[in-house]
């Protein structure tokens, strides 16, 4: 005699198979929120980098017309530093700057602002007259 395992017919999942696949997509969505939360301040830090790119662009335009770096700091909106004008008004995160020489060295600092998503991040840019620049991100 055979007997049927199911006496009825099935039409779709049962409740346990269903929170069985919820459960799976949550873990899966609690294990990649580090991975989002690393990639997002990534980005963060990118624009960083582009002030402080923006700014050693402007110091190398300052040291050919003037011989000597421009030392200082800079705020939201605009910065001029000799002829060239650093906007920071359109960042999101990275509003302010501050620039350190020597003779043949700058360092440019950029914090992000705080509080805010990007809180914390630093971005050093050292530029020199003979070397590449070395640029550091630290707080990520």
């Amino acid at each position: 005699m055979s007997r049927k395992f199911f006496s009825k017919k099935s039409n779709g999942f049962s409740m346990i198979e269903l929170v069985v696949v919820l459960v799976i997509i949550g873990i899966a969505a609690v294990m990649s929120i580090p991975y989002f939360t690393s990639y997002q301040r990534k980005a963060y830090a990118g624009e960083g980098q582009a002030l402080c790119n923006s700014v050693a662009a402007a110091e190398k335009a300052f040291y050919a017309e003037r011989n000597a770096f421009w030392a200082g700091s800079g705020a939201a909106g605009n910065t001029i530093i000799g002829t060239f004008s650093v906007d920071t008004g359109h960042n999101s995160f990275f509003r302010t700057f501050s620039v350190t020489t020597t003779a043949t060295t700058f360092t440019i600092i950029a914090d992000a602002e705080s509080p805010g998503k990007a809180a914390g991040i630093r971005v050093t840019y050292v530029g020199s007259l003979t070397a590449d620049p070395v640029t550091t991100i630290t707080g990520i």
